[in-house]
């Protein structure tokens, strides 16, 4: 699924790179499997981040469908709302993202990341890692942390529903192999790819700081990779479902690995040099050492 542009940073305004901030134990993984972890949204470490977009979407659908006259269309309204119900924990629709930063050799992000040592932040091409999702079925969005724009986001989603023809597809009016059912299919999933992506992107202004971006991945409505396999995890007494998702060769092009403070820099540096030159995938990308005179140690 291509990305809606309209909710997307111009060229001009998007980073040099973006950063996957993480272990040294986890950049071995990442190199040597080649694949990125997307967690289900709802266990991450704020639970009610993904509500409170959801509650306002449902909101405004629901505000919608009070001012719509015809029937046709409040039906629309209504249909879209009782789909929104199946996202969840225990439910038919799961959400799952993998999140990247802005901010490169950042010292809240080795802290978060890394609060003993042994950090490390992997480092994409926004182009790059676009392209790559778009190809998977997944996409890729910048955060939104102010809550006016958040608004002005929301209602144009649910004004870009009046443009989508669903009632062949809802009412279940033509068969499942019409053209026209197809086309409404697609167009569907689309749209209820935007519902639900777009809110995962939406944050407290209290967490701007950390100039999020992320990569979100709902199986239940693409045309999922097939090398995109679950797996479950455990942290802290709690059974985490996740996505592996492969990554492509020429994301490396141009990646920058980073390494975490630490009171062995250069020896960190030559090691992971080793890992990425024994790994010819990733060999292109280069190794800087972090700048931050940050001691943990």
């Amino acid at each position: 699924m291509s990305i809606d542009r309209r909710t997307q940073p111009d060229c001009n305004d998007e980073p040099e790179y973006l950063h996957h901030y993480t272990t040294v134990d986890a950049l071995v993984r990442i190199v040597k499997e080649q694949e990125l972890w997307a967690t289900d949204i709802f266990y991450l470490n704020d639970r009610e981040e993904f509500y409170r977009g959801l509650g306002f979407l449902r909101n405004v659908l629901q505000q919608k469908q009070e001012e719509i006259a015809t029937t046709e269309t409040h039906g629309r309204y209504t249909w879209l709302i009782e789909e929104l119900k199946r996202i969840g924990p225990g439910r038919s629709i799961h959400i799952h993202v993998c999140s990247f930063s802005e901010r490169g050799d950042d010292l809240s992000q080795w802290r978060a990341y890394s609060p003993n040592g042994g950090g490390a932040a992997i480092a994409f091409r926004p182009a790059s890692l676009r392209s790559w999702a778009e190809k998977k079925g997944l996409v890729l969005y910048r955060c939104l942390y102010d809550h006016d724009e958040q608004s002005r986001r929301i209602r144009q989603i649910v004004d870009d529903v009046c443009e989508v023809p669903l009632e062949p597809v809802i009412r279940d009016q033509v068969a499942p192999d019409d053209e026209e059912r197809v086309r409404g299919e697609i167009q569907l999933n689309r749209l209820l790819l935007r519902l639900t992506c777009e809110p995962a992107a939406f944050k407290n202004k209290t967490f701007g700081a950390e100039g999020e971006w992320r990569v979100t991945y709902v199986p239940r409505l693409v045309q999922a990779d097939k090398r995109a396999k679950i797996d479950f995890r455990c942290r802290r007494g709690m059974v985490i479902p996740y996505y592996r998702l492969q990554l492509e060769a020429n994301l490396w092009k141009d990646a920058v690995v980073w390494v975490g403070p630490s009171p062995r820099s250069k020896d960190a540096k030559a090691s992971i040099e080793r890992l990425l030159g024994d790994h010819p995938h990733s060999l292109p990308a280069s190794v800087r050492e972090s700048q931050i005179p940050y001691r943990y140690w």
